[in-house]
Order: C-alpha cells, then sequence, then structure tokens
C-alpha cells in the first residue's frame, strides 16, 4: 500500500507546521506525536534516516555556528571537569553559559548529556562513600557508637535535629554524658592513641 504522504519535504513542512516546539528543540528522531499523527511520523523518521548522510537533511537544521561552537565548548569543560574531579557547577563558570542554555545543550547533544550523566553518577557515588562518621561515646559506660550521619546520631538519643552538629561545629563535643565528634578528626579531639 502506498502511503498518501509521499515526500519528505511534504512530511518536513507538516512536521514543522504541527510540532513546531519539537522541531526547534529535539532531534527528529526523537519527536513525540498525537496518537493519530504516528504512522506519518514513523514514515517521516524513515524518511530522515534514509537522508541522514545527504546535505538534503542539513538545510532543515535550524541550529547555527554559534550553537555547535558553545556545544564543543561545554563539552570541552566537561571532559576536564571529569580529569580534574570536578561537578557540573565548576562546568557551568567556566564555559561561561547559563543554566537555561547549559540545560538546552544537556537536553539536545548526545555528547553534553553522556558526559553530564557520567560526572554525576560520579559524584553521586563519591558522596554515597564520602559520608561523614559521627561517633559518640558514652562517658558513663563508655560504650561506643559510630553512626553513618550526624542526624542518625541526634535521631538514635532522640535530640532535636542539628544538636551533634552544633555540638561538633561549637567544639563543645558534650551533651550531658555523650562526648561527640566526627571519625576523622578523632586524633584531632583526644590525641593519638
Amino acid at each position: 500500500m502506498e502511503s498518501p504522504y509521499q515526500s519528505l519535504d511534504d512530511n518536513w513542512q507538516w512536521y514543522e507546521q504541527n510540532y513546531m516546539f519539537e522541531f526547534r528543540n529535539k532531534d527528529l528522531l526523537d519527536g513525540t506525536v498525537k496518537p493519530e499523527d504516528q504512522e506519518r511520523y514513523d514514515l517521516f523518521k524513515q524518511q530522515v534516516i534514509k537522508y541522514r548522510g545527504s546535505d538534503d537533511i542539513l538545510e532543515h537544521d535550524k541550529r547555527t555556528p554559534q550553537w555547535y561552537r558553545t556545544d564543543r565548548k561545554i563539552v570541552r569543560w566537561l571532559k576536564e571537569a571529569w580529569k580534574k574531579n570536578k561537578d557540573i557547577r565548576w562546568v557551568k563558570e567556566h564555559a561561561k553559559v547559563s543554566e537555561s542554555t547549559y540545560d538546552r545543550h544537556l537536553f539536545l547533544s548526545e555528547n553534553v548529556s553522556a558526559l553530564h550523566n557520567k560526572i554525576r553518577a560520579r559524584n553521586r557515588h563519591k558522596k554515597t562513600f564520602d559520608k561523614k562518621v559521627t561517633v559518640c561515646i558514652d562517658m558513663q559506660t563508655y560504650k561506643r557508637y559510630e553512626f553513618d550521619s550526624r542526624t542518625d546520631c541526634d535521631h538514635y538519643f532522640d535530640w532535636p535535629t542539628g544538636t551533634a552538629s552544633q555540638m561538633i561545629s561549637t567544639k563543645k563535643h558534650y551533651h550531658h554524658r555523650y562526648w561527640i565528634f566526627d571519625k576523622e578528626d578523632e586524633e584531632k579531639v583526644h590525641g593519638k592513641v
């Protein structure tokens, strides 16, 4: 059965008229259309795939050379952030792009998206393993407690949230009969054992 939508230009015009926002902001193959337009969109995608290597498709690409320069700049700083163990905020500062520009490139560029996700995954993994262990010693029984966070310590002893944190930051370290400090600062608190 032959399709009533013959040419790529016809389908392109239809897509541009009916899905202008997606036409401007997404790759043509990643669009979402109404269920009744799905058959035509599938045909259009096949035509786009067929002509992707040809210059015919380039005349319809609305992204400017400046867009591609910005994209390359963001990718370069993302790679640098990966090497130097920096976060996404560092990338935005050094690439000198706004939040919205970065988000647009993140959404539209495969390279930016892949590097962004790689850095976020590493930072998420790092935060999981870099938790500060909080140590609490009961000075009457000399029992030692270790908690994954200061908040866990507060909850265990039914203290208001932030009590352990406040004692550590003010260097008070005592709360009634408990001595509290971060495990990494153990040597500073009571000297080398």
